[in-house]
């Protein structure tokens, strides 16, 4: 059997891969590993228990809105909306919505050496958890693969009578083992990042030159071991590809380009993995005395809807 439901997770093995889908916690896919180089792409909770206590670094788990909010509030088409204040050095809402909630698996299928998940969540205006934003959307989140790689598709869609917010980004967290001395090509904004307050980590809306440090581990000339990173920048429209260099092959996320933002976090350089996050609106986007077109904010009108995509694949 390709693949098995166990306890809220999804367990899945093909000709090329075998990994795991956590249901219990934002239909998550936590692990994936690539049989053939023997290489975890993904962070892996072990034990398991680190999932429930931090759900947002492992796999690449769905954040809406990405990142920060400024007090837990913001306005938008003539609407108020709040969030809990979840990090109390900052005074911010983080990580989202979603996070560490349950999605069901709505369809499960296989043809030859592929297999595709289909996953969803509803959300509702009267759900008191999600009173500070007051949407009616559905979320799915579709998992297929091939031969060629893993095809990731969220699709978000408004089932209101008036236009949401919309930001999405993945806090996808890749496996970077000491020993194999990980090197990384990210595109980025040779402009530099967007500068953000030593305390509360929110940007002003200005840029700062990258540092040294940053563009030796960003361009490959460094491995990501010992550096820190924490640096939040916009997308180049003409590169679109991320390379991780492994010690038995290159890992390649392809991203949509309606993500028009990358953050990349290490939590000190020291753990053994690099957070790669796309964003469709950077930190705080509609708090950012920025025109949209920089920001990436934007709304989402009734009864439509979005889908963001990526691949991952090893080369």
């Amino acid at each position: 059997m390709p693949y098995r439901v166990e306890h809220g997770r999804v367990l899945f093995e093909t000709s090329g891969w075998l990994g795991e889908i956590a249901l219990a916690s934002t239909g998550n896919l936590i692990r994936l590993h690539h049989r053939p180089t023997g290489m975890e792409i993904f962070r892996f909770p072990v034990p398991e228990a680190e999932l429930a206590d931090h759900p947002a670094v492992f796999g690449m788990p769905l954040l809406l809105p990405p990142n920060r909010i400024r007090d837990g509030v913001f306005s938008a088409g003539g609407r108020i909306f709040r969030f809990p204040v979840n990090e109390a050095a900052t005074n911010c809402f983080l990580h989202g919505l979603f996070l560490g909630l349950p999605f069901e698996l709505t369809a499960a299928s296989e043809c030859g050496s592929s297999l595709l998940f289909r996953l969803s969540r509803a959300f509702t205006a009267d759900d008191v958890r999600f009173s500070g934003f007051p949407c009616e959307f559905s979320a799915e989140i579709v998992y297929e693969l091939t031969s060629s790689g893993l095809s990731h598709r969220l699709t978000i869609r408004n089932r209101g009578g008036e236009s949401m917010p919309l930001g999405v980004g993945f806090h996808t967290a890749f496996c970077t083992p000491k020993s194999e001395h990980v090197t990384l090509d990210i595109p980025r904004d040779p402009s530099g990042p967007w500068a953000v307050h030593a305390l509360r980590r929110l940007p002003s809306g200005e840029k700062r030159p990258w540092t040294p440090a940053e563009e030796a581990l960003l361009s490959g000339r460094k491995s990501v071991e010992g550096i820190p990173v924490s640096a939040m920048f916009s997308l180049p429209e003409a590169a679109r590809t991320v390379r991780i260099y492994r010690k038995n092959g290159t890992v390649r996320y392809e991203l949509d380009p309606l993500y028009t933002h990358l953050a990349c976090w290490n939590d000190g350089g020291t753990k053994e993995f690099f957070c790669i996050e796309p964003m469709s609106w950077m930190t705080d986007a509609p708090n950012v005395p920025l025109p949209d077109r920089i920001t990436g904010f934007s709304m989402l009108p009734p009864g439509s809807a979005r889908t963001f995509t990526s691949l991952l694949s090893v080369e």
